[in-house]
This record gives C-alpha cells, structure tokens and sequence, in this order.
C-alpha cells in the first residue's frame, strides 16, 4: 500500500470537483487499551458511508491505510496499485 494514500485520495477527489472533495471525512481513534502495535484507527467516509478502515500504531498510518482503502473502492484499483 501507499504510503502517501491520504495525499493520493485528495488529489483523486480533487480532480472530481470541490463537491467531490467535500463529501470526504474522517474519524479516528486512539485506543488505550489496544495492543501496544495497534493504537490508532481512523476510518474514511465519503459521503458519510465508510469506505476505508485503517488501524496503526501511527495515526498517520492509519489514516493511510484507509485512504489507499477508499480510494481503491473508488477507482475499482487494487490497493497494491500505485497509479
């Protein structure tokens, strides 16, 4: 996966429009009683349905890991592409 798919995500539904873009959000968490390698997740919505899940011991990761999510199920890409 990418290691950039929040910024690959963004520049995606950039290209579509501000609507687009818009309809994109977030929600994370820090857990304090998760394993000590899985602290974060972050979940991505577009629309307000999660479209991307990820789950890291870096909130950035996480929020990478759902971004590569979404933007395979937006693109109908495998998250191991790197277009």
């Amino acid at each position: 996966m990418s290691k950039r798919g929040t910024s690959r995500l963004n520049t995606y539904l950039s290209s579509l429009g501000t609507e687009a873009l818009a309809s994109l959000s977030w929600s994370e968490n820090e857990s304090r009683v998760a394993p000590p390698n899985e602290r974060w997740t972050c979940i991505c919505k577009i629309h307000g349905i999660e479209r991307g899940r990820g789950v890291a011991p870096r909130k950035a990761a996480a929020k990478d890991d759902a971004a590569d999510q979404a933007w395979a199920f937006l693109t109908g890409a495998s998250e191991g592409e790197s277009t």
